[in-house]
């Protein structure tokens, strides 16, 4: 004989199973259990929830909208789940605004630098070769990121990248 508690679990299963393929699964299953008054319901309604979050298989809003559809469902029945997100996001904005607030900075800073390098002369004092560490003689190559090669050094190494060769690793992080 089925029950419903048989029925209960045997939707949850389905879920349990499918749902990473199949994320409809989890509003369906949602939206069902959010009808239902019984206590049974409303605790596969905070385990979907859980999963759904854990996951992140669904927005917030497709979350709040598929469990608004039915009148009966109470606000309980969200609320940790909206307060959690909405921490998340706080959270998020924070690091976010952090992120801004540094890449202005570093901007800022770079732009000093450019407004430097065009009004104002770069005194290279480099004594050493950037890639044998030999003191350097004539023929000689300065760049304005302050490497100095002896110029047969650099060529060697030149032909193979088109920045700096002492800073083309770091230009290749900071561009990815």
């Amino acid at each position: 004989m089925v029950t419903m508690t048989t029925s209960l679990r045997s939707i949850m299963e389905l879920c349990w199973r499918r749902g990473q393929e199949e994320a409809s699964l989890w509003v369906q299953a949602l939206r069902y259990f959010a009808v239902r008054e019984d206590e049974e319901s409303r605790e596969h309604v905070a385990e979907i929830l859980q999963y759904i979050e854990q996951k992140n298989l669904l927005p917030p809003l497709m979350v709040v909208k598929a469990l608004s559809e039915n009148a009966t469902t109470p606000i309980s029945v969200l609320l940790s789940y909206i307060t959690r997100h909405i921490g998340i996001e706080e959270e998020q904005t924070a690091e976010n605004d952090a992120l801004v607030k540094k890449y202005s900075e570093e901007a800022n800073k770079m732009r000093e630098e450019i407004k430097k390098l065009k009004s104002e002369p770069v005194i290279f004092q480099t004594n050493k070769c950037t890639k044998c560490a030999k003191k350097l003689n004539l023929p000689v190559v300065h760049l304005l990121c302050r490497h100095s090669w002896h110029q047969q050094c650099f060529e060697e190494l030149a032909d193979l990248e088109e920045d700096c060769p002492a800073c083309s690793a770091d230009n290749r992080q900071t561009l990815e």
